[in-house]
């Protein structure tokens, strides 16, 4: 196996684990689509999707909660800032409470 093919392998891996298509992965790299099919035979090869779609997976969970920290910091500066209107406190605390009532929580139901 030629290094181009290993490199395209790990490019393909990359693109399988975030969730696109063989179609579309094939297409991307220049291989047919029957190779990408044949590489997902080798167990190896999907150990590796597998392992990248959990790094990546984990990837998202941390920016989105680093985005929730920053969400709530922007939140309690304008509730702690004495120059908003009382009203635009309320309206946005309310929508607050809105967004999350009866949802999930990183798989924790809120009630």
């Amino acid at each position: 196996m030629s290094i181009n093919a290993n490199i395209r392998q790990q490019i393909a891996i990359n693109y399988l684990a975030m969730g696109y298509t063989s179609s579309e992965v094939a297409s991307k790299i220049n291989v047919r689509r029957e190779t990408i099919s044949r590489w997902k035979k080798d167990e190896n090869f999907n150990k590796k999707i597998k392992d990248a779609h959990i790094e990546y997976l984990k990837e998202i969970k941390n920016k989105q909660l680093v985005f929730l920290e920053l969400s709530q910091q922007v939140f309690e500066s304008f509730l702690a800032n004495q120059d908003a209107e009382p009203y635009q406190k309320s309206r946005l605390a309310l929508q607050f409470m809105k967004q999350f009532a009866g949802g999930n929580y990183f798989g924790k139901k809120i009630t």
